[in-house]
């Protein structure tokens, strides 16, 4: 972090009313700072709310017994970059009907999805090893290659992981006017944070267990009345990797799909003499990020959201970084020949609860975007290119990544 970005944040810290803590909390700190088993379960974790953790220690309320945000979030950053698998069950209730799924997440980007109950078919698995995902539903077989590393493009169909739910605490981050009620969940004290998605009389509730810092329950209330909801039972998180296997084969009565998404792996140099310009090779990533997968599309699907589809994407370049469980995605595009057409990639739908904001980085336009619908990201115009960076950072976070590309 730099120099500036210490002093503002130090600044913001100071006019935090902090309560006093109790007297072991130093001694019970150090405890959950130093704690490192082989086998960790977190039981009132959601698999969905590991990335989001490290955002969400910046809204601690008052009366928390927190020392120190920058400290928690730090702990909870590690605890998610050293985790080799998630899994559990996930919990969907949507319009009055509930359905169920076993799961398990590697670290590695592979998953596993089976649906459970009679009423419930679906199984999904994606290798990262080979960029194949499958799908089995009854009489159908769903077979993706050519996957993109991340946002805005096609990639994995990790649903379950619930990605987005980091925004959504980014979101709360970033908002003076967030509303964060003490509550009890399952038994365990918590907090309740509130913010409104952008539809008329919509509101969006992420609930935190106040032990651990982490958000366990996801829901949605229309004019005062439950919406929706999702929620992760009987989570484990572990050191070691998943031995799942991570694929599908065809059964012989299903009708077999095939769909190719346009990406291809390959090196730095071989992209670069692919697309002929420049890649978007950041100086800076947060610690812990590594180049995970670089890849190039000739063309792919368009991105924008429902109401406006961007132009056709040609010479792609995506970069994805990853820390344990946790992702950052860099990518390029040709802005074809009418610049102004583009919208922003990421946001996949119409509906904000937040404005983006305007900077003064790496292209123009450019915008940082941290909404409760969207995963964090910045995007902008840069000479004949579009560029993207998307990921759980917050807002310093992304500006440094913008700052150090390459111009």
């Amino acid at each position: 972090m730099t120099e500036t970005h210490d002093k503002e944040l130090g600044s913001a810290l100071r006019e935090l009313d902090v309560p006093e803590h109790h007297p072991d909390f130093e001694e019970s700190l150090e405890h959950r700072l130093r704690r490192r088993s082989p086998r960790r379960t977190w039981a009132l974790a959601a698999a969905a709310a590991l990335a989001a953790a490290a955002i969400v220690a910046l809204v601690m309320p008052r009366g928390s017994d927190v020392a120190s945000a920058a400290q928690v979030r730090e702990a909870v950053a590690d605890a998610f970059a050293s985790a080799g698998r998630v899994s559990g069950v996930f919990v969907n209730r949507e319009g009055g009907g509930e359905n169920r799924w076993s799961f398990v997440l590697d670290s590695s980007g592979s998953f596993r999805i089976k649906g459970l109950g009679k009423n419930n078919p679906t199984d999904l698995a994606y290798d990262s090893k080979t960029n194949v995902e499958s799908w089995s539903d009854l009489g159908l077989f769903v077979r993706r290659t050519g996957l993109a590393p991340g946002w805005p493009d096609s990639s994995a169909a990790g649903w379950v992981v619930q990605r987005g739910l980091g925004s959504v605490v980014a979101a709360l981050a970033a908002s003076p006017d967030a509303d964060v009620d003490e509550v009890e969940y399952a038994g365990r004290a918590a907090w309740q944070l509130h913010t409104p998605t952008g539809n008329p009389g919509e509101e969006r509730l992420i609930t935190v267990d106040k032990e651990t810092g982490i958000p366990v329950r996801d829901a949605r209330l229309r004019n005062g009345r439950p919406a929706g909801e999702w929620r992760i039972e009987q989570l484990q998180v572990d050191d070691e990797p998943a031995p799942t296997r991570f694929t599908l084969q065809r059964k012989p009565d299903q009708q077999p799909t095939a769909y190719d998404m346009g990406f291809r792996r390959a090196s730095l140099r071989e992209i670069a003499e692919m697309v002929g310009y420049e890649l978007p090779v950041p100086a800076w990533v947060p610690d812990g990020y590594e180049l995970d997968e670089s890849a190039v599309a000739r063309s792919s699907r368009p991105t924008g959201d429902e109401q406006h589809q961007n132009p056709p994407s040609r010479n792609v370049v995506s970069l994805r970084y990853r820390r344990g469980l946790d992702e950052l995605v860099i990518t390029t595009r040709s802005t074809g020949p009418g610049p102004s057409r583009w919208s922003d990639p990421v946001m996949g739908s119409s509906m904000r609860a937040n404005p983006p904001e305007r900077i003064n980085v790496i292209g123009n336009p450019a915008w940082l975007v941290i909404d409760p619908n969207s995963v964090p990201h910045i995007w902008a115009i840069q000479g004949p290119h579009v560029v993207t960076i998307a990921g759980n950072l917050d807002r310093a976070e992304l500006l440094r990544v913008a700052e150090s590309l390459p111009r």
